[in-house]
């Protein structure tokens, strides 16, 4: 039997997530590793925060599972089912299996084993196990160790390899693949001098390089790619997702100001470390010689399929596709299909279909998301612009608690945004649909705290649920967008402020119905993905 020390290992993840205004949500994402040695350290699966796939709805610590040289042992801590080459086994509390990599042949493309878990009906896991490339290693490894302390190999692309060559250090280095054609590289390391040109806190420091082996020494983060982290969790929290959308901006900014354009922008190429730190750490070479892997072609913004110059504008697209991905945990496109026909028809995805197309997006959200997707590069906002939104957005901790409401309940409801007193901040009170209900101070709804607002200061009507604001003569005036309004109707979502309290109204029945929606089947590797490369790839020629 063919023993395996080194290999990578692709862990495609399905949740299905209940939640309170959409009936479910399932979310898609692929983690991607890279093993050294056996054994390999656990893959914990558990609805826990400490797992290493986080799972909501079932047992914290549902099921482990590790590699050794030639096999992968499962061990079941609550009902699975693995499905093999040999059909479905179901495993219960403490039962062990094992299954063997292939012992005569590969079974394709470096293959050794595939095999899925599910945890019904909560989640649907496909593993698949594929050897290192051994292209070259020795010769490679041994010209490495004599020029630095080591060399362990962390990471290998299509494009790249990584090694870890000493406490600070790791290099870069083309793939030996791409090594001998001298366009390849030319552009690595006329890139990899730009790279180091730019002062950014959040690029990572490029410390040497050489020719004779193409490489080039950079500093070492501690970390793992955004695109791992959101696999392990699904998606991420309002606050973790704005702070690191925030970093991106930030690194924008800069690189805007070298006329650089990072082109390759996506999860893959932004590292997640300790203490809120954020490291970008690819290069622009996407369009020199092979086209990006399938799976980044949605983080393309049209101009690359259109055959166009892109410009710092197309690094907004991409960082657009990037935010929503972090909130919702899939992409705004159902398919690369569907992406490219839009593209090819100039059907940008709107305000409305954003947020239709996931209960997690919110509608300020919507608003600057619609307009960083444009198809139109002179559409989108610039980083300052977007800057001046992370900083202002107010909707999140709102939209949160909306999220929780139980839809059975309540279906209409006047919820506080802020408020000098905090603690009421994010409480929501229901109304019922045609009656009428004073807010103010000694009121139907009594707002504690706010000396600007009268004792009646605003009556809020239903009436089959449109929704009426009318003032009632207060001193300081009803105002919507910071005009003083005497009487008008307002829509779900809607923001308005009496005396120095901020108020939102909420339609549950509409946000119901809106977030209603077929779930969509999910792409298969191959389908759609491959074609949108090829389209680029060719407009390019």
């Amino acid at each position: 039997m063919n023993n395996y020390d080194a290999f990578h290992c692709q862990i495609d993840i399905s949740r299905n997530l209940p939640n309170s205004i959409t009936e479910q949500d399932t979310l898609h994402n692929s983690l991607n590793l890279f093993f050294g040695s056996t054994p390999t350290s656990f893959i914990t699966i558990g609805s826990s925060k400490k797992s290493s796939i986080v799972v909501e709805g079932i047992n914290t610590k549902h099921c482990v599972f590790n590699f050794q040289h030639d096999s992968a042992v499962i061990t079941a801590y609550d009902e699975i089912i693995l499905n093999t080459n040999k059909g479905e086994v179901c495993l219960e509390k403490g039962d062990i299996y094992t299954l063997e990599f292939s012992k005569n042949k590969i079974i394709e493309a470096h293959t050794l084993l595939e095999w899925g878990l599910e945890i019904r009906p909560y989640t649907v896991i496909n593993i698949t196990i594929t050897s290192e490339e051994g292209l070259a290693k020795k010769g490679m490894e041994h010209y490495l160790e004599t020029k630095y302390e080591f060399a362990k190999k962390i990471f290998e692309s299509e494009r790249y390899l990584i090694y870890r060559v000493s406490k600070d250090s790791v290099v870069k280095i083309l793939h030996p693949y791409h090594k001998e054609e001298q366009l390849q590289v030319m552009e690595f390391f006329n890139v990899a001098k730009r790279v180091a040109e730019i002062e950014c806190d959040i690029l990572r420091n490029i410390k040497s390089f050489d020719e004779k082996l193409p490489h080039a020494e950079i500093e070492f983060f501690q970390g793992e790619t955004l695109q791992n982290y959101l696999a392990k969790k699904g998606k991420l929290s309002y606050k973790e997702a704005r702070m690191v959308f925030a970093k991106i901006i930030e690194l924008l900014q800069t690189t805007e100001k070298y006329d650089y354009v990072c082109k390759n922008l996506n999860l893959d190429n932004i590292l997640c470390g300790r203490e809120k730190q954020v490291k970008f750490t690819g290069w622009n070479m996407t369009l020199v010689g092979a086209m990006p892997s399938s799976r980044h072609a949605l983080y393309l913004a049209p101009e690359y399929i259109r055959g166009e110059k892109p410009t710092p504008l197309a690094d907004v697209y991409s960082a657009g596709i990037i935010f929503y991905r972090m909130v919702t945990g899939r992409f705004p496109f159902v398919s690369s299909e569907e992406y490219e026909k839009r593209v090819l028809n100039n059907k940008p995805i709107t305000k409305d279909e954003l947020q239709t197309g996931s209960a997690y997006v919110t509608p300020q959200m919507a608003g600057i998301l619609e307009k960083m997707l444009s198809f139109s590069p002179q559409d989108r906002p610039g980083f300052y612009v977007i800057q001046n939104w992370i900083e202002q957005a107010n909707d999140f901790a709102l939209w949160e608690s909306v999220l929780n409401v139980d839809k059975t309940e309540l279906f209409f409801g006047v919820q506080v945004v802020s408020s000098p007193k905090k603690e009421i901040e994010g409480q929501m009170c229901p109304i019922l649909d045609n009656q009428s209900f004073i807010i103010g101070r000694q009121a139907n709804i009594n707002i504690p705290g706010d000396t600007r607002m009268s004792r009646k200061h605003t009556k809020i009507i239903l009436e089959d649920g449109v929704c009426t604001l009318e003032d009632l003569g207060s001193s300081n005036g009803t105002k919507i967008l910071g005009d003083k309004i005497n009487k008008c109707q307002i829509d779900s979502g809607v923001t308005f402020t009496i005396g120095q309290t901020t108020l939102a109204f909420w339609n549950f029945k509409q946000l119901q119905l809106q977030r209603k929606r077929l779930m969509n089947p999910r792409p298969s590797k191959i389908s759609g993905w491959h074609d949108l490369s090829s389209i680029v790839k060719k407009r390019q020629n």
